[in-house]
């Protein structure tokens, strides 16, 4: 009986484990395997989805600067604010809206936009933003009533 026990043992004498050079081999092919999954996989990638607070503060932004303004300026994918110290401008770029004050410096307001419209009105401008998601967002934008009288006056 001792010497069967001894047979059964002496099989797994033979196996002196993995060297270093299998354990390198090994562990760089799983490295490469993950990273592979990790930048090719879309179920890692987060996916940017515009929400319904961002977008609110962003038509708040607007309505900030339009506090003293007293012109608007509408071109293609470009909103212009002018009041009497300050110009600002909101336009997009690729799928953000980018806003600069007086030329100076600029500042993301505005992220997974595919499309940026405005329309000049006699209170001052209809906005209409376009998520990446086909979501449509707009708003009435317009003049404060007291910077409309100083003007008329």
């Amino acid at each position: 009986m001792k010497e069967n026990m001894k047979n059964v043992f002496l099989c797994y004498r033979k196996n002196h484990g993995m060297t270093l050079i299998e354990v390198l081999t090994a562990l760089t092919i799983t490295l490469v395997c993950i990273s592979i999954i990790i930048f090719y996989v879309p179920l890692f990638k987060a996916s940017f989805q515009t929400s319904g607070q961002d977008i609110h503060m962003f038509f708040q932004q607007i309505k900030d600067d339009l506090n003293d303004a007293f012109q608007i300026q509408i071109n293609e994918n470009e909103l212009l604010i002018f009041d009497h110290e300050e110009s600002y401008r909101y336009y997009r770029s690729n799928s953000n809206i980018i806003r600069s004050k007086s030329g100076a410096g600029y500042e993301i307001v505005l992220q997974g936009v595919k499309k940026l419209e405005a329309s000049y009105q006699d209170y001052g401008a209809d906005l209409k933003i376009t998520d990446t998601n086909g979501v449509e967002w707009d708003a009435a934008l317009g003049f404060r009533p007291s910077v409309e009288r100083r003007i008329k006056e």
